[in-house]
């Protein structure tokens, strides 16, 4: 095992400082691509077949295919976190369309550019403030509409979420809270929302993005 993290990256096992990727990969230079991200506790990766189900959702959408199976990626993820020595873990696996080398070319003839990227976790809010409670901002930018580009499907183009960030910062807070199209309550950045009222737990219904 490594004390720098080790990545996966298109069938190799790299140290973090020699993982490199073409400025010329539509991922770097269009947001050309998907991710999904899982938890992993003390080395237990959490309902990480569900997520492997919701990237092969993503790729689909994205008309982005890869040679892996769902038992590939499994196996990929879990030889990834046991190259490293933390086990409380963000893993994060992204696929780009790919590298090309041409300025105009045609989307289908890419070979994806496929990474796992395991990282020692690290709680949206510390200590003081997971015992205090937080400040959340509302943001007026909403998730994009589902006959733009489907929010259930975990792209890589985050401005969005990036300006609603530095929107809540700048006001004093410390996340966003983000709403859907119609203004329901829908999720936060890289987190869920759930209420406690009356004895009983809220959290938004599944598809409240769509």
């Amino acid at each position: 095992m490594s004390e720098q993290p080790v990545i996966y990256m298109n069938g190799d096992y790299v140290p973090l400082s020699k993982a490199k990727i073409s400025i010329l990969d539509q991922g770097f230079l269009l947001g050309d691509g998907v991710f999904d991200v899982v938890s992993a506790w003390k080395g237990v990766i959490y309902k990480l077949d569900a997520h492997i189900e919701r990237l092969f959702q993503s790729l689909q959408a994205a008309m982005l295919n890869t040679s892996l199976s769902h038992d590939d990626w499994r196996l990929a993820i879990i030889e990834t976190m046991r190259r490293n020595s933390f086990r409380d873990a963000t893993i994060r696996f992204i696929v780009t369309r790919g590298v090309s080398s041409k300025v105009v070319a045609d989307p289908r003839e890419f070979e994806p550019t496929i990474i796992i990227w395991p990282s020692p976790y690290i709680f949206l809010a510390n200590e003081k403030k997971r015992a205090e409670g937080i400040r959340l901002f509302i943001s007026h930018l909403r998730a994009f509409a589902p006959d733009t580009l489907d929010p259930r499907y975990k792209c890589l183009d985050r401005l969005h979420f990036q300006l609603a960030k530095i929107e809540a910062l700048d006001a004093g807070c410390d996340d966003v809270i983000w709403l859907a199209q119609g203004g329901h309550v829908a999720e936060g950045p890289a987190s869920n929302l759930f209420m406690a009222k009356g004895g009983k737990v809220y959290t938004p219904g599944e598809g409240v993005l769509r």
